[in-house]
């Protein structure tokens, strides 16, 4: 929990929320870990404080932020069509993700800020 409030600088009331809930700070302790930016955790926590999450989408969004520390961090939005890619469980959508990543990758590079460049088929 020192290591919480020290990398957080977290207030009373999150502190004794995080006492509550031993899985949410072994959570955060994780992501710590990961070197996931406090300022990246704070927002999660309050939200999840503030009842925008559940904690079980504190979890996945936390989960997906520890295995994906480079990249725009995922906003959850209730309101989304639920019609889009689907995954059975977190391990199977951080595959789909980093095959999808992979896929770009190989067919797509960016040049200077938001310029794509198809790449050219090599025979």
């Amino acid at each position: 929990m020192k290591t919480i409030k020290s990398y957080l600088k977290i207030n009373i009331a999150e502190i004794d929320f995080l006492q509550k809930n031993d899985s949410i700070s072994f959570d955060i302790g994780k992501s710590i870990n990961k070197k996931v930016k406090p300022k990246l955790i704070n927002r999660r926590l309050d939200s999840l404080i503030s009842d925008a999450y559940s904690k079980e989408v504190f979890l996945v969004i936390s989960r997906f932020d520890r295995e994906f520390p480079n990249k725009e961090p995922i906003e959850y939005d209730k309101n989304v069509n639920r019609n889009s890619l689907k995954a059975k469980n977190i391990d199977e959508a951080i595959k789909l993700i980093k095959n999808m990543d992979s896929i770009i990758a190989a067919n797509v590079r960016m040049k200077a800020k938001d310029t794509i460049i198809k790449k050219k088929n090599k025979p």
